[in-house]
Parts: C-alpha cells; sequence; structure tokens
C-alpha cells in the first residue's frame, strides 16, 4: 500500500482501490470517494435537475436557486452560499496564502489553484484532445483548441461579420472597433490600440526590466516574456508538434513560424480581412492590419 504524503497518521486512512489515493476513514467516505469514479449522482435538484454525488453539494447548489448566500465577510458587504467560498474570499483581506508551492516560492489562498500551478512545473497536461495528440493544462484552453478542429467559432462581433472561437480573441480584436483615439508614445510617437501596449513600450525608452530569472538571472520588460523565456530555455518539453513533419516546438509562436516558412503551401488561410479580402494565418496579424485600415480613415 502506497504511503499517504499527508503528515497525518496513514493508519486513520485507507486507500481507492481504483486510482490509489488515500481517503480518510470515516462513515461513508470511501463510498463517496468512489462516486467519482462510478458516476453515481443519487442527489438532484428540482429546480433544473442537476445531480450530485453528495447531499451538501445539493444544498449549495439550491442556495444559489434560492439566491440564499448565508455566509457574510466581516470586511466587506459581500456575501457567499458555502463557508469554503467565504474562507477564499477572505484570504483577500488577510492576504493569506497557505499553499505553497513545491517547486518555487509562490504561494496560493485556494488550494485548486496550487494545483493547477505545480502542473506548470511537472508538464502534466491532463485535459488531451481527442482529434490530436495535444493535451492542455485547464478544461477551457482545451475547450477552445478542439474549436480549431470542429471550426466552431462562437464569439461573434457586434460591429463586423467576424467570429472567433474564444472570448479573449474576441475582446482582444473589438478594441479595434472600440477604438476612439490613438495612444501616443510621448518619446518617440508611436501609436497603440492599448494602455497596456503603450505602458510596455514606455519600458522600452527608460530601459526598466523588472521580470528577472530565478534561473539564470535574465531581465524581461513582461511576465509573458519572462514566462515564455523560461517555457523555452529551461524545459525540454515541447508539446507543439507540426502536423506535417516531425518537428516539435516549445511554444507556439516557433511552431506557427515554421508551419509559414516550410509548410505555406498545406495550410489554408481562415481569417480574412472584411475591408480588402487580404488573407492571414493568424487572428492576431489581422488585426494589426484592420488597424492599419482603421488609422487610414
Amino acid at each position: 500500500m502506497k504511503q499517504s504524503r499527508d503528515r497525518g497518521d496513514t493508519g486513520t486512512k485507507q486507500q481507492c482501490p481504483v486510482c490509489d489515493k488515500m481517503i480518510y476513514k470515516g462513515k461513508n467516505s470511501l463510498e463517496l470517494h468512489m462516486r467519482t469514479h462510478n458516476g453515481e449522482r443519487p442527489y438532484q435538484c428540482t429546480v433544473c435537475q442537476k445531480s450530485f454525488t453528495q447531499e451538501g453539494a445539493l444544498l449549495i447548489h439550491v442556495r444559489r436557486h434560492a439566491g440564499e448566500k448565508p455566509y457574510n465577510c466581516v470586511f466587506c458587504s459581500k456575501s457567499f452560499v458555502d463557508s469554503n467560498a467565504l474562507v477564499l474570499h477572505l484570504r483577500t483581506h488577510t492576504g493569506d496564502k497557505p499553499h505553497k508551492c513545491s517547486f518555487c516560492p509562490k504561494a496560493f489562498s485556494d488550494p485548486n489553484a496550487l494545483k493547477v500551478h505545480e502542473r506548470f512545473h511537472t508538464g502534466e497536461r491532463r485535459h488531451q484532445c481527442q482529434f490530436c495528440d495535444k493535451a492542455f493544462f485547464l478544461p477551457h484552453h482545451l475547450k477552445h483548441h478542439v474549436r480549431t478542429h470542429t471550426g466552431e467559432r462562437p464569439c461573434k462581433c457586434q460591429y463586423c461579420p467576424m467570429a472567433f472561437a474564444d472570448p479573449a480573441t474576441l475582446k482582444r480584436h473589438q478594441t479595434v472597433h472600440l477604438l476612439k483615439e490613438h495612444l501616443k508614445c510621448s518619446v518617440c510617437q508611436k501609436e497603440f490600440r492599448l494602455v497596456g501596449d503603450l505602458n510596455k513600450h514606455l519600458k522600452v525608452h527608460t530601459g526598466e526590466k523588472p521580470h528577472q530569472c530565478s534561473r539564470c538571472n535574465k531581465r524581461y520588460l513582461s511576465l509573458s516574456s519572462l514566462r515564455a523565456h523560461v517555457f523555452r530555455a529551461h524545459t525540454e518539453i515541447k508539446t507543439h508538434k507540426c502536423n506535417f513533419c516531425p518537428k516539435s516546438y516549445s511554444d507556439s509562436p516557433n511552431l506557427q513560424t515554421h508551419l509559414r516558412k516550410i509548410h505555406s503551401e498545406k495550410i489554408q488561410l481562415t481569417y480574412v480581412c472584411a475591408e480588402c479580402g487580404k488573407e492571414f494565418f493568424r487572428s492576431d496579424s489581422l488585426m494589426s492590419h484592420l488597424w492599419w485600415h482603421l488609422k487610414s480613415e
């Protein structure tokens, strides 16, 4: 029998025969856990027919229908349907982050956030695409990826005929339409669509690089650049595989560059400008192109 990783007495635990997880011995505790494997959900909501593995989960769910929020924050006016949600919220006031990463100094207020974070260290990608060999850290990343296979684009722009597979890409696209005035750099007069992009650009002039790699001490302008560096330079994981040859890459931009240079004749251009009909490989390239249409008006 595997040893428990917890500090408590392993004699008070029993092992799940399916997943080897150690379960605290108690009334029906193993039976309740087994429902996560056999799909049994005996407690059903009479309002929406959603079902649950435990009665307590059903009671919390019913409160959402009733609008009942009995757990009140002592620091602000917010209230919650269950005590766990209140505890997590209280930590936003106290700053308490008891869940510490085993691989880096980061800590989290929410244990689920820690689990997701540690997967980035271990490279574990639980969410597997049914159409290709790609896998993802988070379920909504998989959901958006699957749409690249199905062609589904449910996120429609209210200003033009374009539609997108995920809401984040739609939001970035709509900034082109919602632009009220150009954002200019006070040093070089370069124009930007977003305040965040302008602020990032200003660091080029100041020389500020606030984000430092803990492994090689290199510094970067943005946190996203640091994360990309860590993934490319300090991991051996290459999850972005070419569908046309054996090559694989650590990130999507390098794979996209490879596809454009080597396999351009095999790739269908799917992003078309509604203004002039020009086609693009990537949605962000189309958005940059649309920006120039707006500037020329």
